[in-house]
């Protein structure tokens, strides 16, 4: 090791050190009025000193439990441990601080500090996603509890980054089911995605490869369903395309212009398992089940197909 290299490395260790030294004594916060110890704290945090601010934040809730100044340290300790990047002790605290002053109006923006949390541990989308999920329930929370809150605006961004990584894990899941021809899971996965990602552009995707699992099951019907539905809502996009080129091959065009004229076509009917509606009334693509295919008001449908 040069000697520049050593120099180097106990430069840094000394400014690390003295970066993070504590410089609270706990002692002498005994007996001082909790407005003071919390003034005490704030400077500490303001200076960036985020472990003697938890210190005297930590100290005022243990002096003075029923203190007004009790909810103002647990929020801003919490804060501190998010900055000191000790992500679980500020869950803790941030989600003490809820539980304990609901109405408090510094709620919203706890929230939005354990969105934040888990969104920025967000897991690649091949790996498990309850850390994603969490994160997207706090926004979540928040936009529908306090939708006049400042931080709402910043957690709908969130919620647009957090939805489209989701369809992107249930993507990648689907792909990999359809590679091992396990059909079955693979439109699971699709419908998934369908149901509950539909504003994002891989659902375009989804539909398309919903309808390579049905033609792979030999089930054309079905096939030809989704393909009403995509080219009717996303008649634009590149899947679109696709998948009318996808259907041209397994129908002939002259014997099947009605089938493939699928833009303006409409239809009310379920398919097979993982059954996919779509609605008239509304235009929306909907996933039911066995139960509630069966439950259909057939006079409805009936009076649909009449009018068409």
């Amino acid at each position: 090791m040069s000697k520049n290299l050593l120099l180097i490395l106990i430069i840094s260790s000394l400014c690390f050190w003295g970066c993070n030294r504590r410089e609270i004594d706990v002692e002498k916060l005994i007996d001082k009025k909790a407005e003071e110890i919390y003034s005490i704290g704030e400077k500490y945090k303001i200076n960036n000193k985020y472990e003697d601010a938890v210190l005297a934040f930590e100290e005022l809730e243990k002096q003075y439990p029923y203190s007004k100044y009790v909810a103002k340290s647990q929020l801003e300790a919490g804060k501190c441990y998010f900055r000191l990047k000790k992500y679980e002790s500020a869950v803790a605290l941030l989600e003490t601080f809820i539980q304990t002053h609901i109405t408090h109006e510094k709620v919203p923006e706890a929230l939005y500090l354990l969105g934040e949390i888990y969104f920025i541990q967000m897991p690649i989308t091949s790996r498990d996603q309850t850390i994603t999920i969490q994160s997207l329930e706090y926004f979540q929370g928040l936009c529908s509890n306090y939708p006049n809150s400042e931080y709402v605006s910043k957690a709908k961004e969130k919620i647009k980054i957090l939805v489209q990584h989701l369809a992107n894990h249930e993507l990648k899941i689907g792909l990999y089911y359809q590679k091992l021809n396990n059909y079955t899971a693979a439109i699971s996965r699709y419908n998934t995605i369908i149901e509950s990602y539909s504003t994002t552009e891989i659902a375009e995707e989804a539909y398309y490869r919903l309808i390579e699992c049905y033609i792979s099951l030999n089930l054309l019907e079905e096939a030809r369903n989704v393909n009403v539905v995509i080219q009717k809502l996303h008649h634009k996009s590149k899947w679109a395309k696709l998948s009318q080129k996808l259907m041209n091959k397994y129908y002939n065009s002259n014997k099947n212009s009605s089938i493939l004229s699928s833009k303006n076509k409409k239809v009310n009917r379920c398919c097979c398992n993982n059954k996919l509606l779509f609605s008239k009334s509304n235009n929306k693509c909907t996933i039911v089940t066995n139960n509630s295919c069966n439950n259909i008001n057939k006079e409805n449908i009936n009076k649909n197909s009449s009018k068409e």
